[in-house]
């Protein structure tokens, strides 16, 4: 697919840059016509070609992407993130359990506890 979208942009960027000079020479629209579509397919067969090339030597891998191997990436790295987070559960329920332990944790407010302070 990146073969086919690189060579179309290559192929319509040269079909621009044609039709533009051609309107600055004054130039028939009839030449115009015929020589941005010949700039058009030149271009991209061109484009295609050497991405075809370059790819067939293993120069660049645009296409062939191995997902098995960046979905175990995303495996790992969602069961470490679970790991973590169980962990952080852990922590915080040995803490909470700790300060009530120590009568610090959050107790209602009774009545008896209350100072009146005389003014």
């Amino acid at each position: 697919m990146f073969k086919v979208r690189a060579s179309l942009l290559f192929a319509i960027i040269s079909f621009l840059i044609v039709i533009i000079a051609g309107l600055l020479k004054d130039v028939r629209f009839v030449t115009i016509f015929w020589r941005s579509l010949l700039a058009f397919l030149v271009a991209g067969g061109l484009a295609y070609l050497t991405v075809f090339v370059l790819e067939f030597k293993g120069v660049i891998d645009f296409d062939k992407l191995d997902y098995e191997e960046k979905l175990r990436e995303i495996d790992e790295e969602i069961e470490e993130e679970k790991e973590e987070t169980e962990e952080e559960g852990e922590a915080e329920e040995e803490t909470e359990s700790a300060e009530q332990e120590e009568g610090g944790g959050f107790a209602p407010l009774n009545t008896d506890k209350i100072e009146r302070v005389a003014s």
